[in-house]
């Protein structure tokens, strides 16, 4: 036997998935920056509009009432901004598997801009509407599509200068861009710095389904059996403060599947059969 000693086989490393979790987490934190630019902006147009319109609220109306406003209304936003988000986090998902960076950044930088030209002139079109209409988006809207459009064009050119109005809309989307852009490229944490806390397989598996557990909680609005709806609207006794809990995007979302709902319901097709309301008036109501 000789003395020689066989050499032990190389210790085999645990993987490192670290490459994978930094530049996943890296860009959700962006993206949570963005969702919560949204619910802000979509809280404080709240309470501008309660501020503008308050002759409306009932002499009984307390601070709860308002709390009661502000809290429901927050469910609301919450599902509006995870679907803005949604396509954010889905290309931060796809950096974990491979994705660069830069494709994420692009998608992100591309919604931000859009829901930046969009929102300003929606909320400007909704504080006109309920001045009008006294209420926000509802089946009105509607009557620019079916009556005379020309007409409906050249009362809003004389009476609200929609020029001045775009203008306007464009230097708010401008400035909100110019302030939000750099917050929300920087993430809360660097994890570049500190890779030991990704490698972990657990903690990465734990951290994606809380992840998606969250999305699905924000694109429901609610943690109860079902997700948030119209009829959740209606928490207090003032009639005013009910109509300022439903955001502009749900409510355009529920005039155009209100429209489409009525326009393929089977009455409807009876009495609309090739989508001319006129026609369907004169149907139903032939004096």
């Amino acid at each position: 036997m000789s003395g020689r000693v066989s050499p032990e086989p190389p210790a085999t490393s645990a993987p490192d998935y670290s490459r994978f979790a930094v530049p996943l987490f890296t860009q959700v934190q962006q993206d949570f920056k963005f969702w919560l630019m949204i619910v802000t902006l979509l809280c404080l147009f709240r309470w501008v509009m309660i501020g503008l319109f308050r002759g409306e609220m009932l002499d009984s109306t307390t601070w709860v009432d308002l709390a009661t406003c502000v809290r429901r209304g927050l469910q609301f936003d919450i599902c509006v901004a995870t679907f803005w988000v949604l396509p954010c986090v889905l290309a931060s998902l796809a950096c974990g598997l491979g994705l660069t960076d830069r494709v994420a950044q692009r998608i992100r930088r591309c919604v931000v801009w859009l829901f930046l030209v969009l929102t300003p002139l929606l909320l400007a079109m909704t504080i006109a509407f309920y001045s009008e209409f006294k209420d926000q988006f509802n089946h009105w809207i509607l009557r620019g599509m079916f009556d005379d459009f020309r007409a409906i064009v050249s009362t809003i050119w004389k009476e609200y200068h929609p020029l001045c109005f775009l203008a306007g809309a464009g230097a708010v989307s401008g400035g909100l861009w110019l302030a939000v852009r750099r917050w929300i490229q920087r993430p809360f944490w660097t994890l570049e710095n500190r890779p030991g806390c990704c490698r972990s397989a657990w903690r990465n598996v734990t951290a994606v389904a809380f992840l998606v557990g969250a999305l699905i909680l924000g694109l429901r609005g609610s943690a109860g059996r079902r997700p948030i709806q119209m009829k959740d609207a209606s928490p207090t006794k003032d009639a005013f403060l009910n109509k300022m809990i439903v955001n502009p995007y749900w409510r355009l979302r529920l005039v155009a599947w209100n429209y489409r709902a009525a326009s393929g319901g089977v009455g409807f097709k009876t009495l609309w059969p090739d989508g001319d309301i006129r026609s369907a008036v004169q149907t139903a109501f032939p004096g």
